[in-house]
């Protein structure tokens, strides 16, 4: 999807293939949903960057939040600085997570009080 929507200013053929399998996918899975294990395993995050670099020379981070084995958070995008390595994609990646699990739990934690 975020590759699809980096051509949404000048789309062509390829990409209106592209948005309608995204939605034909959509709609064959509405009926699915989330399942969360019945024993409680806490917080776990994971963190990856795309270490492919492309044509702009930036990196894609990723970062997942489960609880229970179910993911209750998600993000990628792109970075914003271009990385040497691909080391310094994932620590850039680690950053972004931190960065959205402070911000989101802090939030989240307004409406526990």
């Amino acid at each position: 999807m975020l590759t699809v929507a980096c051509f949404s200013l000048n789309p062509g053929p390829a990409h209106w293939e592209a948005v309608k399998q995204i939605f034909c996918y959509l709609s064959g899975t509405q009926d699915l949903w989330l399942t969360y294990g019945k024993k409680y395993q806490g917080l776990i995050s994971y963190t990856d960057a795309d270490g492919s670099m492309g044509e702009d020379c930036k990196a894609i981070s990723g970062i997942t939040f489960l609880i229970n084995e179910g993911a209750i958070l998600w993000s990628f995008k792109k970075q914003e600085i271009v990385s040497l390595s691909t080391t310094e994609s994932k620590y850039m990646a680690v950053t972004h997570g931190v960065h959205i699990r402070k911000t989101s739990f802090e939030f989240l934690h307004l409406f526990t009080l």
